[in-house]
């Protein structure tokens, strides 16, 4: 008789998943953890029933885990997305919800790039491909056949599902109140927030228009003038990433913006932006639905200022420097900045971006040969992160020593702020110069400057880095921005902007929902969108201006 084979010990399938479910609610959600951990009334109870309701929950997600022929490949790449996601919360403090995925999802190759860093690459091969390896040299027993691969994974489904609803009924009185009064721990719990997060921007990324855009005003009219009246040059400067907590003329300790501040004709205050993203704040801005009832899908498929200005005859122009518009100049006249090895010495745009400085090449020729009223938006890359010493031509570096990596945990705090500064004062030095061109020509155009930043960003503060955290959470740094509006001395005088009245605006403050009525008022646009309290100009201009 030939003795039995003895089986050598393997890990079946539902261990294999159990124990993926356990290194997701552990590892991959410390940020939860350390977040709960945090909280003054979280004790054993709270740890314990919270522990077993995401164990739970992720062995229902990962019984549903598609696996087919090949478990150890994508139990692998599910560890590897688990290990980077850790790294963006743990490292930047990110927030994985809908509106950063959605960011996500439009970040072009140059900008992830930047956060392709040594620590990112670490991090992913410590609790991503370890794991990963370690799994896969466990024995694998064969696959079974399909009927029991399905019992085995409606039984561990069932499992997960009898544990959560024990976790929540045998603590509601205390998990109820932490989901309900903490509501950004929900995205902190992998893989969770991942799927849900990334759904919802898939879902968000769909919205495309299948006709013409829903007109903001048909009967719109541009601005009635005779022979004598000057043409109107509008130039809106769209900052990135510059929060007014830097901005030295809003009181900043350094004197970051020293070319604007010689200046004693500027409006210069404090903003509340619209979103902590560019993707929200940039369509938000132009649109006349206004920050309260923000809808995305209805900004989407709807005109903004531009398309009204357009289609009340006035010239439109958009300058691109980074990656893209966010949907706002779609149908609109559109120049892309392009690297150019052989650029002429005054455009620098021969490294790997161009510098914001080179939106001003050409911008004479374009407001000279205008014959009309011309709004021209310059679109900068401002102090995008974390990137920050790329913002800045190495001649303008003032501020030493810099952080000259993409990877912030490698620079000090110290560094990581020279170079956010110097990319600050390189924006004043573009600002000062378009406030010249334009001045130069105030004897027979009526010249104006709005600039304002999109959003702000953190560095470092509360351990949290670069920006998209929800706007209810997200400290004053992402959503305080500088603005900054600028006349010709004539249009000046007749707008009324004196001394008295650029104090009052710059102690008043404004918003992002004013730049849309500001620049309308601007223009002289006739519209019924128009709200006149929502135009900073208001307070100074007679009703009849």
């Amino acid at each position: 008789m030939v003795p039995a084979v003895r089986q050598p010990w393997s890990l079946s399938l539902p261990l294999r998943l159990t124990l993926l479910a356990l290194i997701f609610s552990g590892l991959f959600s410390w940020p939860l953890w350390r977040a709960v951990l945090a909280l003054p009334e979280t004790g054993a109870a709270r740890l314990l029933s919270l522990g077993a309701l995401m164990l739970g929950v992720n062995l229902v997600l990962f019984a549903l885990l598609p696996l087919g022929r090949w478990p150890r490949t994508v139990t692998t790449l599910a560890l590897l997305v688990g290990a980077a996601t850790l790294h963006f919360m743990l490292r930047y403090g990110v927030v994985l919800n809908p509106q950063m995925m959605h960011n996500a999802l439009q970040t072009d190759a140059p900008e992830a790039a930047e956060l392709i860093t040594r620590r990112l690459l670490t991090d992913v091969a410590l609790f991503g491909l370890l794991p990963a390896l370690i799994m896969a040299a466990l024995p694998f027993g064969p696959l079974p056949p399909l009927s029991r691969a399905i019992r085995q994974r409606l039984a561990l489904g069932l499992t997960g599902l009898a544990v959560t609803l024990g976790a929540i009924a045998s603590n509601m009185h205390d998990l109820a109140p932490l989901m309900r009064n903490h509501k950004e721990l929900r995205y902190l719990f992998s893989p969770g927030n991942l799927l849900a997060s990334s759904l919802s921007a898939l879902r968000g990324s769909q919205l495309v228009r299948s006709g013409p855009r829903e007109p903001i005003d048909p009967s719109v009219q541009g601005r009635q003038r005779d022979g004598e009246q000057p043409r109107r040059v509008v130039v809106m400067v769209l900052g990135e990433t510059v929060r007014a907590a830097n901005w030295g003329l809003a009181g900043y300790e350094r004197q970051t913006t020293p070319l604007l501040a010689a200046r004693d004709d500027l409006v210069t205050l404090v903003a509340d932006s619209c979103g902590t993203d560019t993707a929200t704040s940039v369509p938000c801005m132009f649109s006349d639905i206004g920050r309260d009832q923000y809808d995305r899908e209805r900004i989407a498929n709807r005109e903004n200022l531009l398309h009204l200005a357009q289609r009340a005859g006035v010239a439109v122009q958009w300058r691109e420097a980074q990656a893209g518009c966010k949907g706002v100049c779609d149908g609109i006249d559109t120049v892309w900045l392009r690297l150019d090895p052989d650029a002429a010495d005054g455009v620098d745009c021969r490294q790997r971006e161009c510098h914001d400085l080179a939106l001003l090449e050409g911008l004479p020729e374009v407001i000279d040969r205008a014959q009309g009223d011309l709004l021209i938006v310059l679109h900068q890359m401002g102090n995008h992160g974390p990137g920050y010493w790329r913002r800045v031509p190495e001649s303008a570096v003032h501020y030493k020593p810099i952080c000259a990596v993409d990877d912030l945990s490698r620079c000090t705090d110290a560094e990581i702020l020279n170079a956010y500064d110097n990319a600050i004062r390189y924006t004043d030095s573009m600002l000062a110069a378009l406030v010249g061109l334009l001045e130069q020509r105030a004897d027979r155009v009526d010249t104006a400057m709005l600039y304002v930043s999109d959003h702000g960003e953190s560095l470092g503060e509360q351990g949290l880095y670069l920006h998209g955290l929800p706007r209810w959470m997200a400290p004053d740094v992402q959503t305080k921005v500088p603005m900054v509006l600028w006349l010709s001395e004539p249009w000046r005088s007749r707008s009324g902007l004196d001394a008295a009245c650029r104090r009052k605006l710059t102690e008043a403050g404004g918003d992002h929902d004013q730049v849309f009525h500001t620049l309308v008022g601007l223009l002289g646009l006739r519209t019924k969108a128009y709200q006149r309290g929502q135009d900073l100009l208001a307070v100074c201009r007679p009703p009849a201006g």
